[in-house]
C-alpha cells in the first residue's frame, strides 16, 4: 500500500468505529480479524503499521461493513498532527490561468484546519493554493481570492468583483474575465504557513533594496591625476600582503577607474621609475 492508500484506510476505519460506536478490535472482531490487525495497523503499531493491511482483510472488511466503501470514498480528513497527501489537480502560469494535471501529489501539513473535507490544490509557482472542491456560485465570493472556471471551462485564479452589477474576476494584470459560471473557494496558502483567511492577500516578497551607487563621476571618468595617487599605494599594499602584483582586472575594480585610465596611471608611475612592467606575464607590475 502506498502512503496515501494507508492514510486513506486509517481514516475510513476511525470513520466506521465513530459511526458505529464501536471500538476497532470490537470492528476487528465482528469481521474475522484478529484485533491486533486492525489496531496495530491504525495505530502505526511496528511491525504492523509499517506494510498496512492485506487485500484479504480489505475484502472481510467491505462485505462485513457496505458503509466502509463509502468511507474510503470521500476525501481525506485534514486533521490535527497529520500529514496528508493533498492532491495536486493543476499548475498555474504567468498569466493566471490554470492547467490540469491530476497526476501530481504533495504531502502538506496543515493542522490550522480539523475535520475540513474534499480539498485540493493547484501549484503556483513554490507554492500550493488549497480550494475546496465544491462548485459555488461567483455572486456568494465578491472581494474573495478563488479558483474559478469559465464558459468555456478554462480556470483561473483571482479576485470576483462586482462592478455595476456585472461579476468579473480579476487575474494578473488587472485583467478582467466576465464569463464565470462558478468558483471554488481557496482557504489556504501554503507559503510558510501563510494563510488567506478568505481574503486576498498580496504574498510578501523580500527583495533586496535597489540601490544607487552615489559615485561623484561616472565610472571611466575619473580625473586621471587621481587614478595615479590612488595606484602606487594600492600596488604597495597588494604586492606587500601578497609577494606578486594584481591583474588588470582587480586593479579596475578596486579602483573603480576604466581600462583607459588605468593604463595612463600606470605609464606616468613608469614614466617616474616607480614602476616597472614585466614583459610576458599576467601580473607584470613589479615595484621599485
Amino acid at each position: 500500500m502506498s502512503k496515501s492508500e494507508k492514510e486513506e484506510y486509517k481514516l475510513a476505519l476511525k470513520k466506521l468505529a465513530k459511526s458505529l460506536n464501536k471500538s476497532l478490535s470490537d470492528i476487528a472482531i465482528k469481521a474475522g480479524i484478529a484485533p491486533s490487525t486492525i489496531t496495530g495497523f491504525v495505530n502505526d503499531v511496528p511491525g504492523r503499521g509499517k506494510y498496512g493491511i492485506s487485500a484479504r482483510t480489505r475484502t472481510k472488511l467491505s462485505n462485513t461493513f457496505p458503509e466502509f466503501k463509502s468511507f474510503l470514498n470521500e476525501t481525506h480528513d485534514f486533521t490535527e498532527k497529520t500529514n496528508c497527501e493533498l492532491k495536486i489537480r493543476g499548475t498555474v502560469s504567468k498569466n493566471s490561468k490554470v492547467s490540469s494535471n491530476l497526476a501530481e501529489t504533495e504531502n502538506v501539513p496543515i493542522s490550522e484546519f480539523n475535520n475540513v473535507e474534499n480539498l485540493y490544490g493547484i501549484r503556483n509557482g513554490n507554492d500550493i493554493e488549497i480550494y475546496k472542491g465544491k462548485k459555488e456560485q461567483p455572486e456568494n465570493f465578491i472581494n474573495k481570492y478563488v479558483l474559478a472556471t469559465t464558459k468555456e471551462y478554462d480556470s483561473y485564479i483571482g479576485i470576483i468583483l462586482k462592478i455595476d452589477d456585472k461579476i468579473y474576476l480579476k487575474v494578473h494584470n488587472s485583467q478582467r474575465i466576465d464569463d464565470i459560471i462558478y468558483v471554488f473557494e481557496i482557504i489556504y496558502k501554503k507559503f510558510n504557513y501563510y494563510v488567506l483567511d478568505n481574503q486576498p492577500k498580496k504574498k510578501e516578497i523580500l527583495k533586496k533594496p535597489f540601490i544607487v551607487k552615489q559615485n561623484p563621476q561616472p565610472k571611466g571618468n575619473r580625473n586621471p591625476i587621481q587614478i595615479r595617487d590612488r595606484l602606487l599605494p594600492f600596488l604597495k599594499n597588494y604586492i606587500r600582503k601578497n609577494d606578486f602584483g594584481p591583474t588588470r582586472k582587480e586593479m579596475v575594480s578596486n579602483l573603480e577607474c576604466s581600462i583607459d585610465g588605468l593604463d595612463y596611471a600606470i605609464r606616468q608611475l613608469e614614466k617616474d621609475s616607480l614602476i616597472i612592467r614585466l614583459p610576458n606575464r599576467n601580473r607584470n607590475i613589479k615595484l621599485l
